[in-house]
């Protein structure tokens, strides 16, 4: 009867070894899914989509323009600039105390 305990303990604890093998690579495959957070200021202007060929675009949300922002090989230097440069953005509200005139 003892033999039989000491067998169950030891499939128990294979099944246990198992299902932490099991648990590991699922935090595994869950953190090469995750996508990088947007750091960059152009961000709040654009959206980021994908073409029916699969390449990363930034569409810009107020004239429609596309640039292409591919992580590996491309940034957000030419959004940045188009931001400036972008007649259909709204005019920034002068938020500076103004004169009163009497």
């Amino acid at each position: 009867m003892s033999q039989d305990t000491r067998v169950d303990k030891v499939i128990a604890e294979s099944v246990a070894s198992d299902s932490n093998v099991v648990n590991q690579n699922s935090v595994v495959e869950s953190k090469a899914k995750k996508e990088r957070r947007k750091r960059s200021a152009a961000w709040d202007h654009f959206t980021s989509t994908v073409d029916s060929e699969g390449i990363k675009k930034g569409v810009c949300n107020y004239c429609k323009k596309e640039y292409l922002v591919d992580t590996k090989e491309h940034g957000t230097t030419a959004m940045l600039g188009h931001i400036r440069k972008c007649k259909k953005i709204p005019c920034n509200v002068d938020t500076r105390q103004s004169k009163i005139a009497f």
